[in-house]
């Protein structure tokens, strides 16, 4: 009987004082600031970009679902293909279309993501063909980057935000994940057209 109260007494403190574990992941106690539940970066304060590949890092191992206004970041490029290609993340990018056509440095880095195996569409809002201009990452169904943050080599300069969940979150994932679905479902078809059409020419 001692033995069993005394373990009980364990598990409580830890459930309730330390957090609780689940897996190989601790879960904080819930009577806290939502604040600790995310790693909040601003830049050019702190340095996005070195923030975002640690991040993935850390959190990248099978599945990797990126929405993204501007993009240009060589180091994130690299750092996409080193996840496909040494770690083998599956790896799928939205991109805005007036951007991609807009920034020139954007299409040489986009051919070396798809010469990688990653899929890149390209295309606009669902409504009135506006832009993208979302800028976000989804890794592993469990892990969320957001922000104003857009991943090019001028974002860090600018004031830009990074929001990191430091504790697994399926249903931030989920929720995020399904506007990801309706975004490609939309821009994958207006790309197929496009390719459709250039290809008739």
């Amino acid at each position: 009987m001692r033995n069993k109260l005394i373990a009980g007494l364990i598990a409580l403190i830890v459930a309730f004082g330390g957090g609780f574990y689940v897996g190989h992941v601790q879960y904080p106690p819930t009577n806290v600031d939502p604040q600790v539940y995310f790693d909040t970066v601003f830049t050019p304060f702190e340095d996005g970009t070195a923030a975002y590949i640690n991040w993935l890092d850390k959190h990248a191992h099978k599945t990797l679902y990126v929405a993204d206004y501007t993009f240009n970041n060589e180091d994130v490029v690299n750092k996409y293909i080193e996840l496909k290609t040494q770690r083998h993340v599956d790896i799928h990018i939205l991109l805005d279309l007036s951007e991609s056509r807009a920034v020139a440095s954007e299409q040489p880095l986009i051919d070396r993501l798809r010469a990688a195996g990653i899929e890149v569409v390209i295309g606009t809002s669902p409504k009135k063909g506006k832009i993208m201009h979302n800028k976000w990452s989804i890794a592993d169904m469990l892990w969320v980057e957001d922000g104003s943050w857009n991943y090019t080599g001028a974002a860090d300069d600018q004031a830009n935000t990074l929001n990191m969940n430091n504790v697994p979150s399926p249903k931030r994932a989920s929720k995020f994940k399904g506007i990801w679905d309706q975004l490609h479902d939309f821009m994958k078809q207006q790309q197929d057209k496009r390719d459709a059409k250039s290809r008739s020419h």
